[in-house]
């Protein structure tokens, strides 16, 4: 089951082509976060849960035409509380991690 969640993408890098392909995945449901004068960068689904269900597909094919750029995809799943990483290189997925669920206070 996909779940609905809510992306953070950030890279260590400011170069104009991979702004230009990262505001094209999934018919640009990216948005800028952190201006370009930090030398990263940070884009988000502005905190709205969507279903990407092919993210590490489009991910890998990301990494892969940049090859020596390291991105770092968040992913918060709304229903589950659960917060992952995952990390991409050179078109594979080399780590991730599950963070301790957050505690919701309601």
């Amino acid at each position: 089951m996909k779940h609905l969640t809510a992306f953070i993408l950030s890279a260590n890098t400011y170069d104009e082509a991979v702004v230009k392909d990262i505001e094209s995945i999934d018919d640009g449901i990216f948005s800028p976060v952190a201006p370009s004068y930090t030398n990263n960068i940070y884009y988000s689904t502005g905190g709205t849960p969507i279903k990407w269900d092919k993210h590490e597909e489009d991910m890998k094919k990301l990494s892969k035409k940049y090859p020596d750029i390291e991105f770092k995809l968040e992913g918060i799943e709304i229903d589950t509380y659960i917060v992952w990483l995952k990390y991409f290189l050179d078109g594979k997925r080399i780590g991730k991690k599950i963070l301790p669920v957050r505690e919701i206070n309601g």
